[in-house]
């Protein structure tokens, strides 16, 4: 697996969990526009901090790719992947069907 495919992977499940996974997309489309925004951005991050963790820790290994080198180098990396990421997530949140989503007023 390279790195492009594994960027488009991430990015796209993200966006497809927080609009069709029902308790998750319910406590997501409670939140006005920007404040979606910057949770989805906030979870993206996690996620590449997360992945330039396992690799910094040689953990990645069982993903058949080293994403990351822990350097000055692996930081920019760091960058253009979580841009990478953003990317495919607002791609496949712009292309996938929209569905309705019913959210509890609170009373």
């Amino acid at each position: 697996m390279t790195v492009q495919i594994l960027e488009g992977i991430v990015g796209s499940a993200l966006a497809l969990i927080f609009a069709y996974v029902p308790f998750v997309s319910e406590w997501y489309y409670a939140f006005d526009d920007n404040k979606k925004k910057v949770i989805m951005l906030g979870f993206i991050a996690l996620v590449s901090g997360a992945l330039f963790g396992l690799s910094c820790l040689g953990w990645s290994d069982f993903l058949g790719i080293q994403v990351f080198e822990c350097s000055q180098g692996g930081v920019s990396e760091f960058i253009k992947i979580f841009m990478a990421i953003a990317i495919s997530n607002q791609i496949a949140a712009k292309i996938s069907p929209q569905t309705e989503v019913r959210v509890a007023s609170p009373e």
